[in-house]
């Protein structure tokens, strides 16, 4: 591969290669090795994953929610009952049971952290789902024995509303991610397919692709329509709606000799205007690579926070495995 540039919050990833010396394919097999799952992207396959991802998410949530409230009223009668003196029959009633409802939550809703970190000690990587998961396994696996056994206590409560809470802020975190990838796809489709030209010479006008556009061309803007490109105002006054490219909420008024930005509105009268821009050249297109940046790139604290957590990570972990039984 020549160049590779991911967007972690779009969830994409821009691939250059020589297709005379890697094909397609192994790269996503490749990709596919490490624990991920990539296609080439479409955006209708895009938004049907996403919908696919967020209605699984809602289920584990459900899941996670609904039978850890009964296991939580089970373990504050097992709490009380410790304390009141519950008869032993109710008290090994209450464990089993906690068990049995425990175990879709631990083996259904928290999948997603142990994949993770499955695939994070695969790649020789320590991330935050690894001591996520140890601390899962080892309280649910306590507390089976503890069940079995019929001594010692029992932690389903604290497993189900971790794994509950963790999932409810995974859930926000998706929203938050989906939400910034369809601003940037919102600036994608802010420009025209379609646009009037003028024709050179003669009186008369042409629709055509906005891709077919060339710099120095006469482009006609009618009230409602959506300026095409970069350029300027030959002929007409109006007002310009520019609100998704500087967040103005006024419209803003342009008359001969004024700059026209691509992507915004023309409200009132028809615009005459010449183009000096066009695709990655424009204002709207400079905007979009600014944010795909920003979302893709970490600053130099981030990162370097990245790597002491690990190390702690490492070090707690190893701490752990080294306490007295």
């Amino acid at each position: 591969m020549e160049q590779v540039q991911i967007n972690y919050a779009t969830r994409r990833a821009w691939v250059r290669w020589d297709d005379s010396r890697i094909k397609l394919s192994k790269i996503l097999l490749a990709i596919r090795t490490i624990g991920y799952r990539a296609y080439p992207y479409n955006p209708d396959q895009h938004q049907a994953l996403r919908q696919f991802e967020r209605r699984t998410q809602l289920r584990r949530l459900a899941i996670a929610g609904l039978l850890g409230m009964q296991v939580m009223m089970m373990s504050i009668s097992l709490y009380v009952g410790a304390w009141s003196g519950m008869e032993r029959d109710f008290e090994t009633l209450f464990r089993w049971l906690s068990l049995g409802l425990t175990t879709p939550v631990v083996f259904y809703s928290a999948v997603p952290f142990f994949r993770s970190a499955w695939n994070n000690l695969k790649n020789w990587q320590v991330g935050m789902d690894v001591p996520v998961s140890v601390s899962i396994g080892i309280a649910f696996c306590a507390s089976i024995v503890a069940t079995v056994n019929g001594k010692g206590h029992v932690y389903f409560d604290s497993v189900v509303m971790f794994v509950f809470f963790l999932l409810v802020t995974r859930y926000f975190e998706s929203m938050a991610r989906q939400r910034n990838a369809e601003s940037v796809e919102k600036l994608a489709h802010a420009l025209p397919m379609i646009a009037t030209r003028l024709l050179k010479g003669v009186q008369a006008e042409e629709a055509i692709a906005v891709s077919e556009f060339d710099v120095g061309d006469r482009v006609l803007v009618r009230p409602g329509e959506t300026i095409p490109a970069d350029g300027v105002v030959l002929t007409g006054a109006s007002c310009v709606d520019e609100s998704l490219i500087s967040g103005e909420s006024h419209p803003v008024s342009k008359k001969a000799g004024d700059r026209l930005i691509g992507g915004s509105i023309n409200h009132q009268d028809p615009l005459e205007m010449k183009v000096q821009s066009l695709g990655a050249n424009t204002v709207l297109s400079a905007i979009q690579q600014m944010i795909e940046r920003a979302q893709s790139d970490k600053p130099p604290l981030a990162q370097l926070a990245d790597r002491i957590a690990a190390r702690f990570i490492v070090a707690v972990v190893k701490a752990c495995a080294s306490l007295p039984d």
